[in-house]
C-alpha cells in the first residue's frame, strides 16, 4: 500500500508545500519526505494529523488509488473548503 504517494498527489493537488506539512506536524522535512516516499512507516495518529491537514477522511487517504463504485470527486478551494462526493 502506498499511502505516501497518495499524501503527496492530495498534498500536491492542494498546492501546499512539504516545509508547511512538516512544521504543523512537527517533524524535520527530511522526516515528512520520508513518510511521502513511503519509506517511513506512520502511526495511526500521525495519519490522522495528515489527514486533518489536508481536510480530507483517513480513509480517503488509504483509498485514494484503489478502484472503487460509482463516482468519486475530490475538491479544495482556497478559502479551506474541501470535500468528497460519491455516488
Amino acid at each position: 500500500m502506498k499511502i505516501g504517494s497518495n499524501i503527496s498527489q492530495l498534498r500536491t493537488a492542494q498546492k501546499i508545500e512539504k516545509t508547511f506539512m512538516a512544521q504543523e506536524l512537527n517533524i524535520s522535512v527530511e522526516e515528512y519526505e520520508a513518510i511521502e516516499r513511503d519509506e517511513r512507516d506512520i502511526t495511526l495518529s500521525m495519519l490522522e494529523a495528515i489527514s486533518r491537514l489536508l481536510s480530507l477522511e483517513v480513509a480517503d487517504l488509504i483509498t485514494l488509488n484503489k478502484p472503487i463504485t460509482g463516482i468519486r470527486n475530490f475538491f479544495f478551494n482556497h478559502n479551506g473548503n474541501s470535500g468528497v462526493n460519491i455516488q
